[in-house]
């Protein structure tokens, strides 16, 4: 029996969890799950998620010690719990689902060759600009370069969830395994439902072209505005649901080009699917700046599951989510982008197409039953 030891600070949130729900299944692997009990986020603290019957897996929360926040890069794990689970558990495997740079990552590598000392690491990122190299942006980046350092230099194995991952780890100096894996979504839950009453309520009308995420300028939310003005089309609104700094600069920029914009900053997640179905297309307009390009697009294979077609710009790895399965834009470039929006509302037939092969893609390469496997392949090797 394999015993997995798993640190995640995203595992306060239940959908998040479902890989770990998947990995569990396998009859050789003990896994058992120890989460922050709260996780400050977009100027947002989100509480530990109830555990559901459904999950099999050992779960465990301890307190976080906030620096400021305890954010996904900055804070850290109570040590005395941690301490004592390594005690308890013996695992064989820590893995660590967060970057090599956060401050509990390089904190709870630092236990472990203490307390367990047997135990090997592992860890994930989501790195495809090389932040060690360009220089982090946060305040007291010198502590992100020391844990980054130190991560890697005792960790045997990471996953990287983007295809530039291996090669950054790869050009820091990171000897150990490396993997590329998906990111999962929860066929069960994002699919395609009808929401007639539910669109009525949110007043949309016409053709909704959708967006989810950040409202910040790196999400390239303005050049979508000015991609839908271009087409110069009555019939056409957009649905933005996301919080951030640049949420009243998106309403004056569609007031101005007079767009019919709707911005709802607390969305329950539950009702996401929702959300997804009311869409008749989904856009993620991403820009790639110094410090930044996408990462993966969790939103997007959202909205496919949901049988929303999509299109995403160039940056990052958008085209490797996406593929043939959708359309992409070369990022910045707001008249491509209304071209490709414009295809999609007057060929229904291919739109058809599209939609039927996304639901195939994510069907085989993003269910948290494939992404556990893929876990699970990398831990017993």
């Amino acid at each position: 029996m394999m015993k997995v030891m798993i640190v995640d600070h995203n595992a306060v949130f239940a959908s998040y969890r479902q890989k770990y729900k998947e990995l569990s299944q396998f009859p050789d692997i003990d896994i058992t799950v120890i989460a922050p009990k709260y996780l400050d986020m977009y100027s947002k603290r989100y509480v530990f998620q109830e555990i559901t019957n459904s999950e099999k897996s050992n779960i465990i929360t301890i307190n976080p010690i906030p620096i400021g926040k305890f954010q996904h890069h900055r804070g850290l794990l109570n040590p005395i719990e941690l301490i004592k689970y390594f005690k308890t558990l013996k695992p064989e495997i820590v893995l660590i689902d967060a970057e090599p740079e956060c401050w509990f990552t390089a904190e709870t590598i630092f236990l472990k060759k203490i307390f367990s000392r047997s135990s090997r690491i592992v860890l994930t990122t989501w790195m495809n600009i090389n932040l060690f190299r360009n220089g982090f942006p946060y305040k007291m980046s010198f502590i992100y370069d020391f844990n980054y350092k130190y991560s890697l230099k005792n960790s045997s194995g990471i996953l990287c969830y983007t295809s530039e991952g291996g090669e950054q780890l790869r050009i820091n100096n990171f000897k150990g395994r490396v993997a590329k894996i998906n990111w999962g979504v929860d066929l069960d839950k994002f699919k395609k439902i009808d929401v007639s009453d539910f669109k009525n309520n949110l007043n949309l009308k016409g053709f909704t072209i959708g967006y989810c995420g950040r409202l910040v300028k790196e999400k390239g939310i303005l050049n979508l505005v000015q991609a839908v003005s271009e087409l110069n089309r009555k019939d056409i609104n957009l649905l933005i649901i996301g919080r951030g700094p640049l949420s009243g600069e998106i309403l004056e920029f569609s007031h101005k080009l007079k767009i019919d914009v709707k911005i709802l900053n607390a969305v329950d997640n539950n009702l996401m699917p929702y959300y997804y179905n009311c869409m008749d297309l989904f856009v993620l307009p991403s820009l790639t700046t110094k410090y930044w390009m996408e990462q993966f697009g969790r939103v997007i294979i959202e909205a496919m599951a949901c049988e929303v077609p999509v299109i995403g710009s160039s940056s990052g790895e958008i085209p490797n989510v996406i593929e043939d399965c959708g359309l992409i834009f070369k990022e910045g470039n707001c008249n491509d982008l209304a071209e490709k929006i414009k295809f999609f509302m007057v060929n229904l037939e291919e739109r058809k197409k599209y939609i039927a092969k996304a639901k195939q893609r994510i069907e085989k390469y993003f269910s948290w039953k494939t992404i556990a496997g893929q876990i699970y392949d990398f831990l017993k090797k």
